[in-house]
């Protein structure tokens, strides 16, 4: 009886934690949406499109991208520090989530070396 509980035990830890495979998850769509957005950003450059309500767009997107980045990084820490599941996914998806975190905070960064607030100066 001792052997079938040890096989349930070992079959359960063989299993990803279902937290790593949900940051996993929002670090792909995070990156995606950061690819949107940066392709939306040089098409734009290259037309010459400047208008209020583009950069509203984008800034929407950003912050839904921004959130669901962090959202996987909590995530994908939690998945790290689960017991009896393996973790390969949730530090996959920590780090990649991390990564476009960072890429995002350059983004904000260079919006705002480029006169960004003034364009949406009546949100704020």
């Amino acid at each position: 009886m001792e052997g079938a509980e040890e096989k349930i035990v070992e079959d359960e830890r063989q299993k990803q934690s279902p937290l790593g495979i949900t940051s996993f998850t929002l670090s792909i769509i995070s990156a995606a949406i950061f690819s949107l957005i940066v392709i939306i950003i040089n098409s734009a450059i290259r037309i010459g499109l400047d208008s209020e309500i583009f950069f509203t767009i984008i800034f929407v997107i950003y912050l839904v991208g921004f959130a669901i980045s962090l959202t996987g990084i909590v995530i994908g820490i939690s998945g790290i520090f689960t017991k009896r599941k393996k973790r390969a996914l949730a530090i996959a998806g920590a780090i990649i989530n991390l990564w476009v975190l960072f890429m995002f905070l350059l983004i904000l960064n260079t919006f705002l070396a480029v006169d960004f607030p003034n364009r949406l100066r009546w949100i704020f």
